[in-house]
């Protein structure tokens, strides 16, 4: 006989999800009193995340022009004048991201000449590798090397001026404080504290709720890793993967406090798995089917019967429902169910 309707079974979905029992606390049964297991599975979210070379391009661009914004004159006696192109090349591998930057040079006799001066453009080509000591996450900027692109040329009353020692000595200058620099603004961007912050202020609220406003999904971080840089087409990937715990509950569970702990991982599978562990109220779970079943007839004529209470149990996976039902069958009828999620069809069984 088909007592429970579609209602019924939404609310036992809700008992089911992954198999764990839906209060932390012992729960009453129609056998005995059982302490529940609290473990809470582990879940994993990747997530890739795309930076364009536009974006790349304009990040270092401000970088180096405001590094470079006035010109620079040489213990010689030169001044050079720089601006930044905007064909900036990467390659990423690893932990480590390679760059070349097209530097536009002017380079003047002396600080007093203006009418005079030579044109060149030369690639000055970096590395920036990024680190973890501590949960902190360094980098480190080096100069690779650097060539003309544009070699220039510059005569001063038909005799030519060695451009070669003057590039050096301009390159040599301006290395140390823009690695210097560029590491400086990455520290911020990637500010492990900054970021464990704003995690902990998300994570304080349910990611969704309930329509009534009574049970929400929470989760906390225990694990903030990035993998491997790569290069696709005109994008930056760098893969993100945060491990965590995830709980159903009517508020955050006091024992739902992960650490967060920063890792760079040599390698990246892109696959998020959620394990989520119920701690919905057997009374909110009751309450749902009360609304959806109670007061309802079902059948006809002879066969009509009319649940008029409902009453559950939990007892390990075993879900018990007592029905008090008036018609064709005046009594109570007693059910018991094993609820098993269906992963192939995301649904309760």
């Amino acid at each position: 006989m088909k007592l429970i309707n579609s209602q019924l079974f939404l609310c036992l979905a809700l008992y089911s999800c992954f198999n764990l029992l839906s209060c932390s606390k012992k729960t009453t049964s129609v056998f005995q009193n059982e302490s529940l297991p609290t473990t809470i599975g582990n879940s994993k979210l990747s997530i890739p995340i795309h930076i364009t070379t536009s974006d790349l391009n304009s990040m270092i661009n401000k970088l180096v022009e405001k590094h470079l914004s006035s010109p620079m004159i040489l213990d010689n006696g030169y001044r050079t004048k720089i601006q930044v192109q905007k064909n900036i090349t990467f390659e990423a591998n690893d932990n480590k991201l390679k760059y070349g930057i097209p530097l536009a040079i002017e380079i003047f006799p002396s600080a007093e000449i203006n009418s005079v001066k030579a044109d060149g453009v030369i690639l000055l080509e970096m590395s920036t590798i990024l680190n973890l000591l501590n949960n902190k996450i360094i980098s480190k900027t080096e100069y690779v090397k650097h060539s003309w692109i544009q070699s220039p040329s510059l005569k001063i009353l038909g005799l030519p001026i060695p451009i070669g020692p003057i590039a050096e000595a301009f390159i040599n200058k301006f290395k140390p404080s823009l690695c210097k620099t560029i590491d400086e603004n990455i520290a911020k961007s990637f500010d492990a504290n900054a970021i464990k912050s704003k995690l902990d202020a998300f994570f304080a609220n349910p990611l969704f709720t309930s329509d009534d406003n009574i049970i929400g999904l929470y989760a906390s971080p225990s694990q903030f890793a990035i993998g491997p840089f790569s290069m696709q087409q005109d994008e930056l990937i760098i893969p993100v993967m945060i491990d965590g715990e995830a709980v159903i509950a009517e508020k955050k569970p006091s024992d739902l406090i992960n650490n967060l702990n920063f890792e760079i991982q040599p390698s990246y599978d892109n696959i998020s798995e959620l394990q989520i562990q119920s701690r919905v109220p057997m009374q909110y779970i009751e309450q749902l089917c009360r609304e959806g079943v109670e007061n309802q007839s079902y059948g006809s004529g002879l066969t009509k019967i009319t649940v008029q209470k409902i009453k559950l149990n939990g007892y390990k996976e075993t879900l018990q429902v007592r029905l008090h039902t008036l018609g064709a069958y005046d009594g109570e009828l007693e059910l018991s169910f094993i609820p098993r999620f269906n992963s192939s069809k995301t649904n309760s069984t």
